[in-house]
């Protein structure tokens, strides 16, 4: 459950778990990267947000942005697919977390017909999102994990041939591209609108995927502008970091764990830290 809480006052470190909504007041260190990333997320319907295993790119998501954006009647929508055999088709696990994020967060949310695309989901008249406080809520869809499309999406040729549908209907909904059997029958076209819908979409990855994504990269006009490298912390954010359990830290001990952390020379101009380790 990405509200689940998993720090407090006695522990603001969790080690190598993630940082859930919950824990936003524990989340520290990051202050310049969320305004970046909600920056990129203002801007565009995709973002990309990449880096190195173990620089915290969900923690930077889930603490970071997700309480920054319900702030704007945005719903954040958290989702990992699921490639393995017997797991619900990709498009439904996508409208299946939209349902899961709207009934947490109390958001009236419409309800998927069967067999229609994902275009067609956020598109049909009078589909809506409304809050408790009846304002026009816009989803957001945050994928965890995505060089997963690459590995685990192409294990087997089954898998290959389902990744490679999905993603054409996923870039027809990122894009605004009405699916070609609808353009192909104008009875069915009465029923849409063809606006841009209230839509926003993240893709987070690990960086040595890179490279994969140009396989992709021809459906989505925009992943290529709007993207976010997370770097590791430099010596301020993770004193800021540790400054979160300071009553529990002897005299001294700051000092040390910043340079045990680091690895570096303490002399040296530029200090990088891990997040996960130093959160170990």
């Amino acid at each position: 459950d990405s509200l689940g809480e998993r720090a407090d006052a006695q522990h603001p470190w969790i080690g190598l778990a993630s940082f859930t909504e919950g824990d936003r007041t524990f989340f520290a260190g990051r202050a310049d990267e969320i305004d970046d990333l909600l920056r990129l997320v203002r801007r565009d319907t995709l973002t990309l947000l990449y880096g190195v295993s173990g620089l915290g790119k969900t923690s930077l998501v889930q603490a970071g942005l997700f309480p920054a954006l319900r702030e704007e009647n945005i719903l954040p929508v958290p989702i990992r697919l699921d490639y393995l055999e017997g797991a619900p088709p990709l498009s439904h696990q996508i409208v299946d977390a939209i349902g899961a994020a709207a009934r947490t967060a109390r958001v009236e949310a419409p309800l998927p017909r069967p067999n229609e695309t994902l275009w067609e989901y956020f598109h049909r008249e009078g589909n809506h999102f409304w809050s408790a406080r009846n304002d026009l809520v816009t989803p957001f869809l945050a994928f965890d994990q995505f060089e997963e499309f690459f590995t685990l999406g192409r294990e087997t040729p089954t898998r290959s041939s389902q990744a490679a549908a999905f993603i054409e209907e996923f870039a027809d909904l990122v894009e605004n591209r009405p699916p070609a059997a609808l353009r192909a029958d104008p009875s069915r076209v009465k029923g849409f609108n063809f606006k841009p819908a209230p839509l926003k979409v993240l893709l987070a990855m690990r960086e040595d995927y890179l490279a994969d994504l140009d396989r992709i990269r021809a459906h989505f006009r925009a992943l290529g502008q709007n993207r976010l490298r997370l770097l590791p912390m430099g010596e301020r954010q993770a004193r800021q970091v540790i400054s979160l359990g300071a009553p529990l830290l002897a005299p001294g001990v700051e000092d040390r764990i910043v340079r045990y952390v680091a690895g570096s020379d303490p002399d040296a101009d530029q200090m990088t830290v891990a997040p996960a380790l130093l959160s170990l």
